[in-house]
């Protein structure tokens, strides 16, 4: 089993402009929302080059979660979630027609200690019995910075390998 731990999805808004004009009105010619964030992306990824046992674990807000699952179990990826009132975070893509990316990311909605208590004890129930686990995208406010170490050590402990992609 591999088990993907999302601890701040978000919706990925891509607007497509001729020329991103700072300071200007800007108008887009194309745009797109997806369920994202770096955890979802692994998900899908994993699940288009047929891996089937694959769970994703983490953080889901009310107002979205029917689009996450949806998707996610379209592509054959199981979910557990700690669901909390709200949106989850919007990043905003602006792709200018020369390919160059201008993104703005949004940090989510703060958790309080004991949402974020119940989210790590979420992700480690969720370790046991995965070979592999995947800690990757940004941690929502309120979350203590050494989760990921929490988990390492948590998915060392139980037998499973460990990849980690996350800035900071």
């Amino acid at each position: 089993m591999i088990t993907v731990i999302s601890l701040n999805p978000s919706i990925d808004r891509t607007l497509s402009v001729e020329a991103l004009i700072p300071g200007s009105t800007n108008r887009a010619h194309h745009s797109r929302a997806d369920a994202g964030g770096k955890g979802i992306n692994v998900c899908l990824h994993l699940a288009a080059l047929g891996n089937r046992e694959i769970q994703c674990v983490g953080l889901m807000r009310s107002a979205d979660a029917e689009l996450f699952n949806s998707v996610l179990h379209k592509a054959g990826v199981r979910t557990k979630w700690l669901t909390l009132p709200g949106n989850v975070r919007t990043n905003t893509k602006v792709i200018a027609s020369d390919g160059t990316l201008t993104e703005i990311n949004e940090s989510g909605t703060a958790l309080t200690p004991d949402e974020a208590e119940a989210l790590l004890a979420l992700c480690a129930d969720a370790i046991s019995g995965s070979s592999v686990v995947v800690l990757t995208g940004s941690i929502p406010p309120g979350v203590p910075a050494d989760i990921y170490g929490k988990l390492t050590r948590i998915a060392h402990t139980c037998g499973a390998r460990v990849i980690l992609d996350a800035d900071g």
